[in-house]
C-alpha cells in the first residue's frame, strides 16, 4: 500500500469492489425471504377468509372472515413492496422485513395455538 501512495496510483482494494455487488446480493436474498413469509401468510389468509371459521379462530379467538382478509390485504401488501424492493435498491428491506415478521407472528397466534388450559 505504501508503495501505491508513493508512485501515486489509487488501486481500490478488489474486496472493496465486491463488498457493494455482495450486500445488494444480501438485499435481494431478504427481499426474496420477506415476499415468501408475506405471500405464505397472504395465500393462507385468503384461504381461511373463504373457509368455514374453525373452533379456535372463530369462537375462542373472535377472528371473522374480513379479519382473515384484513390480514391477506396487509400481507399481500407487504409482498408488493418486496417485489418493489427487489427492483428499486432505494427501498429499505430490513424494515419491510421486521413488518412482515411481525404481521406473520400476529396472525399465526392468533389462532393457530389452540386453546387455553382453562377452558
Amino acid at each position: 500500500m505504501f508503495l501505491h501512495k508513493m508512485l501515486g496510483c489509487h488501486v481500490v482494494p478488489p474486496q472493496t469492489q465486491t463488498s457493494n455487488a455482495t450486500l445488494s446480493k444480501m438485499a435481494d436474498v431478504w427481499n426474496v425471504v420477506g415476499l415468501g413469509i408475506a405471500s405464505v401468510v397472504a395465500i393462507v389468509a385468503f384461504a381461511r377468509a373463504s373457509a368455514r371459521p374453525g373452533h379456535y379462530d372463530g369462537a375462542g379467538y373472535g377472528m371473522l372472515p374480513s379479519t382473515h382478509r384484513r390480514y391477506a390485504l396487509a400481507a399481500a401488501a407487504l409482498a408488493l413492496a418486496f417485489i418493489a424492493a427487489l427492483v428499486w435498491s432505494a427501498i429499505p428491506t430490513v424494515p419491510l422485513l421486521g413488518v412482515a415478521v411481525l404481521v406473520a407472528l400476529f396472525y399465526g397466534t392468533s389462532f393457530l395455538r389452540g386453546a387455553e388450559a382453562d377452558e
